[in-house]
């Protein structure tokens, strides 16, 4: 729970800015007054259970236009740190695992790292330099990706 506090006090990096959402309502009132009042929401889903250690793509979806991403946090009740941020761009991604489980997925590419952390996990999993190629990942269960239409 001290992260969670710790997260939502600490000043955002750079090229963006941040809200712990309380609730539902807050996080799309934050949504929209960014974004507009169409939007969409992305996230990953499982079909059934699984551990999809392998799997194919077999649908990909990308939208560039702002996003809001909202990423589920420790707490002692539902909050969410969520924050726009102009230099990533968002994916539908339809896959298929080698058990035949079917998920659809929220990724995103982060197309700007120039000032992130270089001791930042993924420059040292990628081996690369801050700045240097886009980071990209799935999100996880439970977090949001909104989008505008």
């Amino acid at each position: 729970m001290k992260n969670t506090i710790d997260e939502c006090e600490t000043p955002r990096l750079k090229g963006g800015e941040k809200y712990c959402a309380t609730s539902l309502e807050n996080m799309i009132d934050y949504t929209t007054s960014r974004l507009g009042e169409k939007v969409s929401a992305l996230s990953t889903e499982f079909e059934k259970e699984s551990q999809m250690h392998k799997y194919r793509i077999v649908g990909l979806k990308v939208f560039q236009k702002k996003v809001v991403i909202c990423h589920k946090t420790s707490y002692a009740y539902a909050v969410f740190y969520c924050h726009n941020a102009n230099s990533v761009k968002a994916y539908a991604v339809s896959v298929v695992g080698n058990d035949g489980t079917k998920a659809k997925a929220a990724a995103i590419c982060h197309t700007d790292t120039s000032s992130w952390n270089p001791k930042h996990m993924a420059f040292h999993l990628l081996n690369v330099k801050p700045g240097s190629v886009p980071v990209c990942h799935f999100l996880p269960e439970d977090h949001v990706v909104w989008v505008s239409n």
